[in-house]
Protein backbone atom coordinates (compact mmCIF):
# COMPACT_ATOMS: atom_id res chain seq x y z
CA UNK A 1 0.00 0.00 0.00
CA UNK A 2 1.30 3.44 -0.88
CA UNK A 3 1.41 5.82 2.10
CA UNK A 4 2.02 9.55 1.83
CA UNK A 5 4.94 10.70 3.96
CA UNK A 6 5.64 14.26 5.19
CA UNK A 7 8.48 16.21 3.57
CA UNK A 8 11.94 15.42 4.90
CA UNK A 9 14.92 17.71 5.23
CA UNK A 10 15.83 19.56 2.05
CA UNK A 11 19.33 19.86 0.67
CA UNK A 12 20.90 21.82 -2.16
CA UNK A 13 23.09 20.64 -4.99
CA UNK A 14 25.19 22.94 -7.12
CA UNK A 15 25.28 22.29 -10.88
CA UNK A 16 28.80 22.14 -12.20
CA UNK A 17 29.67 24.08 -15.34
CA UNK A 18 32.80 22.58 -16.95
CA UNK A 19 35.61 24.87 -18.12
CA UNK A 20 38.07 23.82 -20.83
CA UNK A 21 41.55 23.08 -19.48
CA UNK A 22 44.62 20.90 -20.21
CA UNK A 23 44.29 17.22 -19.35
CA UNK A 24 46.62 14.55 -18.03
CA UNK A 25 47.42 11.19 -19.66
CA UNK A 26 44.97 8.33 -20.29
CA UNK A 27 43.88 6.50 -17.12
CA UNK A 28 43.94 2.71 -17.03
CA UNK A 29 41.98 2.01 -13.86
CA UNK A 30 38.73 3.24 -12.34
CA UNK A 31 38.27 4.64 -8.86
CA UNK A 32 35.72 3.26 -6.43
CA UNK A 33 32.56 5.32 -6.10
CA UNK A 34 32.05 7.27 -2.89
CA UNK A 35 28.89 6.47 -0.97
CA UNK A 36 26.62 9.51 -0.83
CA UNK A 37 23.81 8.47 1.51
CA UNK A 38 21.14 11.14 1.35
CA UNK A 39 17.79 9.43 1.93
CA UNK A 40 17.42 7.41 5.12
CA UNK A 41 14.84 4.79 6.09
CA UNK A 42 12.13 3.25 3.94
CA UNK A 43 8.64 4.32 2.97
CA UNK A 44 6.56 5.51 0.07
CA UNK A 45 6.25 9.02 -1.31
CA UNK A 46 9.12 10.66 0.51
CA UNK A 47 10.23 14.04 -0.76
CA UNK A 48 13.62 15.72 -0.88
CA UNK A 49 14.24 18.95 -2.76
CA UNK A 50 17.59 19.83 -4.34
CA UNK A 51 17.70 23.43 -5.50
CA UNK A 52 20.76 24.13 -7.68
CA UNK A 53 22.37 27.49 -7.02
CA UNK A 54 22.68 29.82 -9.98
CA UNK A 55 25.88 29.44 -11.95
CA UNK A 56 27.13 31.09 -15.14
CA UNK A 57 26.64 29.00 -18.24
CA UNK A 58 29.49 29.04 -20.77
CA UNK A 59 28.76 29.65 -24.41
CA UNK A 60 28.74 26.23 -26.14
CA UNK A 61 31.47 25.63 -28.68
CA UNK A 62 30.21 25.88 -32.28
CA UNK A 63 29.19 22.55 -33.77
CA UNK A 64 31.75 21.13 -36.17
CA UNK A 65 30.85 19.35 -39.39
CA UNK A 66 31.85 15.70 -39.18
CA UNK A 67 34.55 15.12 -41.76
CA UNK A 68 33.66 12.63 -44.47
CA UNK A 69 29.98 12.53 -43.51
CA UNK A 70 27.02 13.39 -45.73
CA UNK A 71 23.80 14.59 -44.04
CA UNK A 72 21.05 11.96 -43.95
CA UNK A 73 17.47 13.17 -44.57
CA UNK A 74 16.07 9.84 -43.30
CA UNK A 75 17.97 10.07 -40.00
CA UNK A 76 14.90 9.62 -37.81
CA UNK A 77 14.24 6.22 -39.41
CA UNK A 78 17.67 4.84 -38.46
CA UNK A 79 19.15 2.89 -35.58
CA UNK A 80 22.81 2.54 -34.57
CA UNK A 81 25.05 -0.24 -33.33
CA UNK A 82 28.74 -0.83 -32.69
CA UNK A 83 30.36 -3.33 -35.04
CA UNK A 84 33.29 -5.54 -34.08
CA UNK A 85 35.55 -6.28 -37.05
CA UNK A 86 38.23 -8.27 -35.24
CA UNK A 87 37.87 -9.62 -31.71
CA UNK A 88 41.65 -9.72 -31.33
CA UNK A 89 42.16 -6.04 -32.17
CA UNK A 90 41.27 -3.38 -29.59
CA UNK A 91 39.94 -0.07 -30.89
CA UNK A 92 38.78 -1.10 -34.36
CA UNK A 93 35.07 -0.87 -33.51
CA UNK A 94 32.88 1.00 -35.98
CA UNK A 95 29.56 2.82 -35.67
CA UNK A 96 27.01 1.54 -38.15
CA UNK A 97 23.59 3.05 -38.92
CA UNK A 98 20.85 0.73 -40.14
CA UNK A 99 17.39 1.31 -41.57
CA UNK A 100 15.15 -1.46 -40.13
CA UNK A 101 12.71 -1.08 -43.03
CA UNK A 102 15.22 -1.50 -45.86
CA UNK A 103 18.16 -3.13 -43.96
CA UNK A 104 20.47 -0.59 -45.60
CA UNK A 105 23.59 0.10 -43.52
CA UNK A 106 25.85 3.16 -43.43
CA UNK A 107 29.31 3.17 -41.86
CA UNK A 108 30.17 6.39 -40.03
CA UNK A 109 33.66 7.98 -40.27
CA UNK A 110 34.21 7.89 -36.51
CA UNK A 111 37.25 6.17 -35.05
CA UNK A 112 37.80 4.57 -31.63
CA UNK A 113 34.18 4.74 -30.53
CA UNK A 114 33.45 3.08 -27.18
CA UNK A 115 29.67 3.06 -27.61
CA UNK A 116 26.95 4.71 -29.67
CA UNK A 117 23.25 5.22 -28.95
CA UNK A 118 20.35 6.41 -31.07
CA UNK A 119 16.61 6.50 -30.52
CA UNK A 120 14.31 5.58 -33.38
CA UNK A 121 12.48 8.77 -34.40
CA UNK A 122 15.36 11.05 -33.35
CA UNK A 123 17.95 12.74 -35.54
CA UNK A 124 20.62 12.59 -32.81
CA UNK A 125 23.40 10.05 -32.44
CA UNK A 126 25.21 10.02 -29.08
CA UNK A 127 28.68 8.53 -28.95
CA UNK A 128 31.79 8.47 -26.81
CA UNK A 129 35.39 8.02 -27.93
CA UNK A 130 38.34 6.64 -26.01
CA UNK A 131 39.97 9.86 -24.82
CA UNK A 132 39.30 10.28 -21.06
CA UNK A 133 38.68 14.00 -21.51
CA UNK A 134 35.24 14.05 -19.95
CA UNK A 135 33.72 14.71 -23.39
CA UNK A 136 30.61 13.34 -25.03
CA UNK A 137 29.43 13.77 -28.62
CA UNK A 138 25.98 14.51 -30.02
CA UNK A 139 25.86 14.23 -33.79
CA UNK A 140 22.89 15.63 -35.71
CA UNK A 141 22.61 13.15 -38.57
CA UNK A 142 20.35 15.43 -40.60
CA UNK A 143 22.82 18.32 -40.64
CA UNK A 144 26.16 16.62 -39.99
CA UNK A 145 26.87 18.95 -37.06
CA UNK A 146 28.96 17.19 -34.41
CA UNK A 147 28.74 18.81 -30.97
CA UNK A 148 31.30 18.03 -28.27
CA UNK A 149 30.14 18.51 -24.69
CA UNK A 150 32.53 18.83 -21.77
CA UNK A 151 30.41 16.99 -19.21
CA UNK A 152 32.60 17.43 -16.17
CA UNK A 153 35.90 18.99 -15.10
CA UNK A 154 38.14 18.46 -12.11
CA UNK A 155 39.85 21.22 -10.17
CA UNK A 156 43.17 19.39 -10.51
CA UNK A 157 44.56 19.55 -14.04
CA UNK A 158 46.46 16.27 -13.56
CA UNK A 159 43.28 14.25 -13.17
CA UNK A 160 41.86 12.06 -15.91
CA UNK A 161 38.09 11.68 -16.11
CA UNK A 162 36.45 8.35 -16.88
CA UNK A 163 32.84 8.53 -18.09
CA UNK A 164 30.36 5.71 -18.40
CA UNK A 165 26.88 5.64 -19.92
CA UNK A 166 25.47 2.18 -19.30
CA UNK A 167 22.68 2.03 -21.86
CA UNK A 168 20.49 4.06 -24.20
CA UNK A 169 18.00 4.38 -21.34
CA UNK A 170 20.46 6.78 -19.64
CA UNK A 171 19.71 9.31 -22.40
CA UNK A 172 16.37 11.10 -22.57
CA UNK A 173 14.38 10.36 -25.76
CA UNK A 174 14.27 14.08 -26.63
CA UNK A 175 18.09 14.25 -26.50
CA UNK A 176 18.22 16.97 -23.84
CA UNK A 177 19.42 15.02 -20.81
CA UNK A 178 22.04 12.40 -20.02
CA UNK A 179 22.90 10.42 -16.89
CA UNK A 180 26.52 9.37 -16.61
CA UNK A 181 28.81 7.79 -14.06
CA UNK A 182 32.26 9.22 -13.50
CA UNK A 183 35.49 8.52 -11.63
CA UNK A 184 38.81 10.31 -11.45
CA UNK A 185 42.36 8.96 -11.65
CA UNK A 186 45.97 9.84 -12.36
CA UNK A 187 49.17 7.83 -12.96
CA UNK A 188 50.42 5.94 -9.93
CA UNK A 189 53.80 6.84 -8.35
CA UNK A 190 56.87 5.02 -9.57
CA UNK A 191 57.57 1.74 -7.80
CA UNK A 192 60.38 1.62 -5.27
CA UNK A 193 63.74 0.34 -6.59
CA UNK A 194 64.04 -1.84 -3.49
CA UNK A 195 62.89 -5.50 -3.60
CA UNK A 196 59.62 -4.77 -1.83
CA UNK A 197 58.55 -2.40 -4.62
CA UNK A 198 56.09 -0.99 -2.11
CA UNK A 199 56.22 2.73 -2.87
CA UNK A 200 53.72 3.34 -5.64
CA UNK A 201 53.11 0.96 -8.48
CA UNK A 202 49.69 0.00 -7.21
CA UNK A 203 46.42 1.25 -8.59
CA UNK A 204 44.08 2.72 -9.16
CA UNK A 205 45.55 6.02 -8.02
CA UNK A 206 43.75 9.32 -7.87
CA UNK A 207 42.78 12.40 -5.90
CA UNK A 208 41.03 12.43 -2.57
CA UNK A 209 37.25 12.69 -2.73
CA UNK A 210 36.11 16.30 -2.93
CA UNK A 211 32.76 17.95 -2.32
CA UNK A 212 33.48 20.11 -5.35
CA UNK A 213 34.25 17.11 -7.56
CA UNK A 214 32.58 13.99 -6.16
CA UNK A 215 32.71 10.81 -8.19
CA UNK A 216 29.45 9.02 -8.88
CA UNK A 217 26.33 9.70 -10.96
CA UNK A 218 25.44 12.99 -12.64
CA UNK A 219 22.51 14.38 -14.60
CA UNK A 220 23.70 16.50 -17.52
CA UNK A 221 21.49 19.14 -19.16
CA UNK A 222 22.47 19.73 -22.79
CA UNK A 223 20.52 23.00 -22.87
CA UNK A 224 22.32 24.62 -19.93
CA UNK A 225 25.60 22.65 -20.14
CA UNK A 226 25.33 21.85 -16.44
CA UNK A 227 26.02 18.62 -14.55
CA UNK A 228 24.20 17.97 -11.28
CA UNK A 229 25.43 15.29 -8.90
CA UNK A 230 22.76 12.73 -7.96
CA UNK A 231 22.53 11.73 -4.28
CA UNK A 232 22.84 7.96 -4.87
CA UNK A 233 25.62 5.41 -4.79
CA UNK A 234 23.95 2.77 -6.98
CA UNK A 235 21.79 3.92 -9.87
CA UNK A 236 19.80 2.44 -12.74
CA UNK A 237 17.46 4.33 -15.06
CA UNK A 238 13.90 3.07 -15.07
CA UNK A 239 12.32 5.44 -17.61
CA UNK A 240 11.94 9.05 -18.73
CA UNK A 241 8.65 10.94 -18.69
CA UNK A 242 9.53 13.93 -20.84
CA UNK A 243 5.94 15.20 -21.05
CA UNK A 244 5.95 15.73 -17.28
CA UNK A 245 9.69 16.49 -16.94
CA UNK A 246 10.39 13.42 -14.78
CA UNK A 247 13.18 10.88 -14.57
CA UNK A 248 12.42 7.60 -12.78
CA UNK A 249 15.36 5.60 -11.46
CA UNK A 250 16.12 2.75 -9.06
CA UNK A 251 18.50 3.15 -6.12
CA UNK A 252 19.64 -0.37 -5.23
CA UNK A 253 21.25 0.68 -1.93
CA UNK A 254 17.83 1.76 -0.71
CA UNK A 255 15.90 -0.82 -2.79
CA UNK A 256 13.64 2.02 -3.84
CA UNK A 257 12.41 3.93 -6.88
CA UNK A 258 12.73 7.69 -7.15
CA UNK A 259 11.07 10.24 -9.41
CA UNK A 260 13.31 13.23 -10.13
CA UNK A 261 11.63 16.43 -11.29
CA UNK A 262 13.95 17.71 -14.01
CA UNK A 263 12.91 21.32 -13.42
CA UNK A 264 12.82 21.65 -9.64
CA UNK A 265 15.25 18.80 -8.79
CA UNK A 266 12.67 17.42 -6.34
CA UNK A 267 13.17 13.74 -5.49
CA UNK A 268 10.10 11.65 -4.68
CA UNK A 269 10.40 8.10 -3.37
CA UNK A 270 7.50 6.29 -5.05
CA UNK A 271 8.21 2.67 -4.13
CA UNK A 272 10.44 0.43 -2.04
CA UNK A 273 10.94 -3.21 -1.10
CA UNK A 274 12.74 -5.38 1.41
CA UNK A 275 13.63 -8.00 -1.19
CA UNK A 276 17.04 -8.75 -2.64
CA UNK A 277 15.91 -8.53 -6.27
CA UNK A 278 14.13 -5.37 -7.32
CA UNK A 279 13.18 -3.26 -10.32
CA UNK A 280 10.23 -1.10 -11.34
CA UNK A 281 8.88 0.50 -14.49
CA UNK A 282 6.16 3.18 -14.23
CA UNK A 283 3.34 3.25 -16.77
CA UNK A 284 2.85 7.00 -16.59
CA UNK A 285 -0.08 7.15 -19.02
CA UNK A 286 -2.02 4.54 -17.04
CA UNK A 287 -0.94 5.55 -13.51
CA UNK A 288 0.39 2.04 -12.89
CA UNK A 289 3.67 0.53 -11.78
CA UNK A 290 5.24 -2.69 -13.07
CA UNK A 291 7.26 -4.20 -10.24
CA UNK A 292 9.74 -7.06 -10.02
CA UNK A 293 10.78 -8.67 -6.74
CA UNK A 294 13.06 -11.62 -6.11
CA UNK A 295 14.58 -13.44 -3.18
CA UNK A 296 17.36 -16.02 -2.78
CA UNK A 297 15.36 -17.74 -0.04
CA UNK A 298 17.37 -16.43 2.90
CA UNK A 299 14.17 -15.14 4.51
CA UNK A 300 12.93 -18.74 4.98
CA UNK A 301 10.24 -18.24 2.35
CA UNK A 302 12.19 -20.08 -0.32
CA UNK A 303 13.64 -18.57 -3.51
CA UNK A 304 11.24 -16.83 -5.84
CA UNK A 305 10.94 -14.22 -8.56
CA UNK A 306 7.75 -12.42 -9.48
CA UNK A 307 6.58 -9.56 -11.64
CA UNK A 308 3.25 -7.85 -11.16
CA UNK A 309 1.24 -4.73 -11.93
CA UNK A 310 0.14 -2.17 -9.32
CA UNK A 311 -2.64 0.37 -9.84
CA UNK A 312 -1.49 3.53 -8.06
CA UNK A 313 -5.05 4.74 -7.54
CA UNK A 314 -6.48 1.75 -5.63
CA UNK A 315 -3.25 -0.25 -5.02
CA UNK A 316 -4.74 -3.32 -6.69
CA UNK A 317 -2.12 -5.88 -7.75
CA UNK A 318 -2.31 -7.95 -10.95
CA UNK A 319 0.07 -10.95 -11.25
CA UNK A 320 2.08 -11.16 -14.47
CA UNK A 321 4.59 -13.98 -13.90
CA UNK A 322 6.23 -15.85 -11.01
CA UNK A 323 8.69 -18.72 -10.48
CA UNK A 324 10.23 -20.62 -7.57
CA UNK A 325 13.69 -19.34 -8.46
CA UNK A 326 15.38 -15.97 -8.07
CA UNK A 327 17.19 -16.14 -11.44
CA UNK A 328 14.58 -17.25 -13.98
CA UNK A 329 12.87 -13.84 -14.11
CA UNK A 330 15.31 -10.97 -14.43
CA UNK A 331 14.89 -7.31 -13.34
CA UNK A 332 14.62 -5.90 -16.86
CA UNK A 333 11.33 -4.31 -17.98
CA UNK A 334 10.18 -2.03 -20.77
CA UNK A 335 6.85 -1.03 -22.28
CA UNK A 336 5.54 -0.07 -25.71
CA UNK A 337 5.12 3.66 -26.47
CA UNK A 338 1.36 3.43 -25.91
CA UNK A 339 1.83 1.19 -22.85
CA UNK A 340 -0.29 -1.58 -24.35
CA UNK A 341 2.42 -4.22 -23.88
CA UNK A 342 5.02 -4.92 -21.22
CA UNK A 343 8.19 -6.79 -22.13
CA UNK A 344 10.41 -8.45 -19.56
CA UNK A 345 13.30 -10.91 -19.52
CA UNK A 346 13.43 -14.55 -18.51
CA UNK A 347 16.72 -16.40 -18.21
CA UNK A 348 17.52 -20.12 -18.44
CA UNK A 349 20.81 -21.58 -17.20
CA UNK A 350 22.09 -24.39 -19.39
CA UNK A 351 25.54 -25.82 -18.67
CA UNK A 352 26.53 -22.67 -16.82
CA UNK A 353 25.48 -20.24 -19.57
CA UNK A 354 22.34 -18.11 -19.45
CA UNK A 355 19.98 -17.90 -22.41
CA UNK A 356 17.78 -14.82 -22.21
CA UNK A 357 14.33 -14.71 -23.75
CA UNK A 358 11.74 -11.92 -23.95
CA UNK A 359 8.23 -12.40 -22.57
CA UNK A 360 5.22 -10.24 -23.24
CA UNK A 361 2.28 -9.18 -21.07
CA UNK A 362 -0.61 -7.59 -22.95
CA UNK A 363 -2.60 -5.23 -20.74
CA UNK A 364 -5.78 -5.48 -22.82
CA UNK A 365 -6.01 -9.29 -22.79
CA UNK A 366 -4.21 -9.79 -19.50
CA UNK A 367 -2.25 -12.66 -21.04
CA UNK A 368 1.43 -13.48 -20.68
CA UNK A 369 3.31 -15.24 -23.48
CA UNK A 370 6.79 -15.86 -24.81
CA UNK A 371 7.71 -13.42 -27.57
CA UNK A 372 11.07 -14.72 -28.80
CA UNK A 373 12.02 -18.09 -30.27
CA UNK A 374 12.26 -21.12 -28.00
CA UNK A 375 15.84 -21.91 -29.06
CA UNK A 376 18.56 -22.73 -26.52
CA UNK A 377 21.27 -21.53 -28.91
CA UNK A 378 19.93 -17.95 -28.88
CA UNK A 379 19.92 -15.24 -26.21
CA UNK A 380 17.88 -12.05 -26.71
CA UNK A 381 18.56 -8.59 -25.30
CA UNK A 382 15.80 -6.69 -23.49
CA UNK A 383 17.37 -3.37 -24.55
CA UNK A 384 15.02 -3.05 -27.49
CA UNK A 385 14.20 -0.16 -29.81
CA UNK A 386 10.47 0.37 -30.31
CA UNK A 387 9.58 1.14 -33.93
CA UNK A 388 5.87 1.29 -33.08
CA UNK A 389 3.47 -0.12 -30.49
CA UNK A 390 3.85 -3.57 -32.04
CA UNK A 391 7.35 -3.70 -33.56
CA UNK A 392 10.74 -3.89 -31.87
CA UNK A 393 14.38 -4.29 -32.91
CA UNK A 394 16.79 -6.09 -30.63
CA UNK A 395 20.09 -7.99 -30.70
CA UNK A 396 20.46 -11.76 -30.57
CA UNK A 397 23.52 -13.44 -29.08
CA UNK A 398 24.51 -16.75 -30.66
CA UNK A 399 25.55 -19.03 -27.79
CA UNK A 400 28.73 -21.01 -28.43
CA UNK A 401 29.06 -23.35 -25.40
CA UNK A 402 32.73 -24.10 -25.94
CA UNK A 403 33.72 -20.59 -27.00
CA UNK A 404 31.37 -18.11 -25.39
CA UNK A 405 31.63 -14.52 -26.60
CA UNK A 406 28.85 -11.92 -26.47
CA UNK A 407 30.30 -10.01 -29.42
CA UNK A 408 28.92 -12.27 -32.14
CA UNK A 409 25.41 -10.92 -32.25
CA UNK A 410 22.97 -9.95 -34.99
CA UNK A 411 19.90 -7.70 -35.14
CA UNK A 412 16.31 -8.82 -35.58
CA UNK A 413 12.94 -7.11 -35.99
CA UNK A 414 9.99 -8.70 -34.21
CA UNK A 415 6.29 -8.04 -34.81
CA UNK A 416 4.30 -8.49 -31.59
CA UNK A 417 1.07 -9.09 -33.49
CA UNK A 418 2.26 -11.75 -35.93
CA UNK A 419 5.30 -12.99 -33.93
CA UNK A 420 7.28 -12.77 -37.17
CA UNK A 421 11.01 -12.46 -36.54
CA UNK A 422 13.06 -10.92 -39.35
CA UNK A 423 16.84 -10.85 -39.39
CA UNK A 424 18.23 -7.39 -40.20
CA UNK A 425 22.02 -7.88 -40.37
CA UNK A 426 23.70 -10.44 -42.62
CA UNK A 427 26.59 -10.92 -40.18
CA UNK A 428 27.18 -11.75 -36.49
CA UNK A 429 29.49 -8.81 -35.81
CA UNK A 430 27.14 -6.67 -33.74
CA UNK A 431 29.18 -5.84 -30.66
CA UNK A 432 26.80 -3.52 -28.78
CA UNK A 433 23.23 -2.42 -29.45
CA UNK A 434 21.58 0.02 -27.02
CA UNK A 435 23.94 -1.03 -24.25
CA UNK A 436 27.63 -1.68 -23.60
Amino acid sequence: MLDTMPPIESESLTPIVPNPRPRASLALWLLGIVVIAIMAGVGYYRYSTFTPTSSPTPTPAPAQSLSGFSPMPDATSLLAYLKENNRDVFGDEEIVLINPATKKETLLPIKKASYAYKYYGSEYLFYFTQNNLGEYHRLNLQTGHDETFDLLDHTDARVDITLNVNAITDISPDGNYLVFNTSFSWPCPTMSPFPSGFQGGYGPCGPEESLDNPSGYYLYNFKTNQSTHLPVNTYRTSRWDIANAKLYFVDYDQSSTHALDLNTKTLTNIDTTGRFGYYTYPLVQKNQLVKFEGSTGDDNLGPFGKIYLINNSDHKETPIDSVNSWTDIQPFITASPGESDILYRRSTNIAGLHRNSIYRFNLESGKTSRLTKDDDSLSYSIYVSWLSDHEIVTSVDVIEPNNYNNQNQYLVKIDLNTLKEERLTNHDQVMYFNTQ
